[in-house]
């Protein structure tokens, strides 16, 4: 199963009208997480199906932050625009979903909204959207390592390092990279640009580093999870892998960001790397990049390579 497979094994049966028997629902109508009863509404069974899918997609990606779809609709271009005349020739997966959340939320207010973007074919025409992005997440897997080693001796165009947002020579996998680089000239480097906001990322020369470039990004600290913790974690590799493709690099390392004395969890920040790692090498098919994760403990390690595997298996 894909991350997305719940709304893609849906398409077969929306192409062949089947939207099944008329059934009553008491629970979807109203917010994502303080769904309001309307016990007079009735759904289609693949209305249902449809909704439930995006429900479970929200809550298992956090990552995403759709809690404010709006503005990533916003931020792609097509906001406000009705939702039967958006273009989604180009759209990522988390673009993508944010319109299935507003279709579903847009239900609360508009009965039959679903129903209608089902027959006048919009949501096959996300669905079809939706399946290329999952085979271009495919191949974007594949392009992802992990080694056990120290990320200061690789050799990739750029190294990430996990950043202080004051950019200050810090300890552990910070540390260890300002004094390979030489602490000096990389903070002086890092003094230049003077601060860097949480979630994102800078970059700097490698100094004395294989690595040509350092790339600074700020992941979160974890405070239980609900202070939008795996958004920001999302968004620092996201930066970061931008950052890369813009210095024209092909080939990244990167640390398990805030995993160490920003105290997130393992697992969670494993899977949260690699879907931010996945969906940019999906979106970015013609940057060429290859992305590497170094670590030194065998935990972080065999956690990272079952996860990196589900993760092959998901996309599959």
């Amino acid at each position: 199963m894909s991350k997305y497979d719940e709304i893609l094994k849906l398409e077969q049966t929306l192409k062949n009208d089947q939207y099944g028997e008329m059934i009553r629902d008491d629970t979807h109508k109203g917010t994502m997480d303080d769904p309001i009863p309307m016990p007079y509404i009735r759904y289609y069974d693949a209305v249902n199906k449809l909704i439930e899918a995006v429900y479970a997609f929200h809550k298992a990606h956090p990552e995403y932050g759709l809690d404010r779809y709006t503005e990533v609709l916003e931020e792609n271009g097509c906001g406000g625009t009705q939702l039967d005349n958006v273009d989604v020739s180009a759209m990522d997966g988390k673009c993508l979903m944010a319109l299935f959340i507003s279709l579903v939320r847009g239900e609360r207010f508009c009965d039959g909204l679903i129903l209608d973007n089902l027959k006048n074919g919009a949501v096959l025409r996300w669905i079809g959207r939706l399946k290329q992005v999952n085979a271009d997440m495919t191949a974007g897997m594949r392009q992802i390592s992990i080694k056990k080693t120290d990320i200061t001796g690789l050799d990739s165009d750029a190294i990430v390092n996990a950043a202080n947002s004051a950019l200050r020579a810090g300890g552990g996998v910070c540390g260890a990279i300002f004094s390979a680089a030489g602490e000096r000239e990389l903070q002086a480097a890092c003094n230049r640009i003077g601060h860097c906001d949480t979630g994102s990322a800078v970059i700097t020369p490698g100094f004395r580093l294989r690595a040509k470039y350092v790339i600074h990004a700020v992941g979160p600290q974890w405070r239980g999870g609900n202070h939008d913790e795996p958004k920001c974690l999302y968004n620092a590799y996201y930066r970061a892998l931008e950052l890369a493709a813009e210095n024209g690099c092909k080939s990244v390392g990167f640390p398990l960001i805030s995993a160490g004395i920003y105290g997130y969890p393992l697992s969670e920040a494993w899977r949260v790397a690699m879907s931010a790692c996945g969906d940019f090498l999906a979106a970015h098919k013609g940057a060429g990049l290859s992305v590497v994760f170094a670590v030194l403990s065998d935990e972080i390690f065999e956690l990272g390579q079952e996860i990196l595997s589900e993760s092959l298996c998901n996309a599959d």
